[in-house]
């Protein structure tokens, strides 16, 4: 396959003109949309924590505002979905530009962002779960 076809497969002017940009404005919504949901529900349990003298239907209308609170998961779940199907796309176009051509990576030093991400996930959330155990974080804690 010919270079140009491939980088025209690429279809550089829409990915990067409409794609990731695309991606970029559904990560600031689903940010949007995240603290929004959060924001509600610690209102709504700050509410029922703060009047205990509140009668039952008190309680009752907070636990429903927490509740249609949470409707943001689906929405940001929904969000998450479309910004992995784009970079899924760009990934694969991307490795076929590269295979095609045959071009390895140009050895590049680490910027300054690069770094301190590196840096500060190094111990950070595991992908596949825990690295240490629940119940030994609890221990340091007692």
């Amino acid at each position: 396959m010919e270079l140009r076809a491939v980088v025209s497969g690429l279809a550089p002017r829409r990915m990067g003109g409409e794609r990731l940009p695309a991606a970029r404005a559904e990560l600031v919504a689903m940010r949007r949309e995240a603290d929004d949901g959060v924001s509600r529900i610690l209102t709504s349990a700050e509410a029922i924590l703060a009047a205990p003298e509140t009668g039952p239907g008190d309680t009752h209308n907070h636990a429903i505002a927490i509740l249609e609170a949470c409707g943001f998961h689906d929405l940001v779940g929904q969000r998450l979905s479309k910004i992995a199907d784009i970079l899924g796309t760009l990934e694969a176009r991307l490795n076929r530009v590269a295979g095609c051509a045959g071009i390895v990576d140009a050895e590049e030093a680490e910027t300054a962002s690069e770094r301190l991400y590196r840096e500060q996930t190094i111990n950070g959330p595991a992908l596949n779960g825990p690295d240490v155990l629940q119940s030994e974080i609890d221990l340091l804690f007692r």
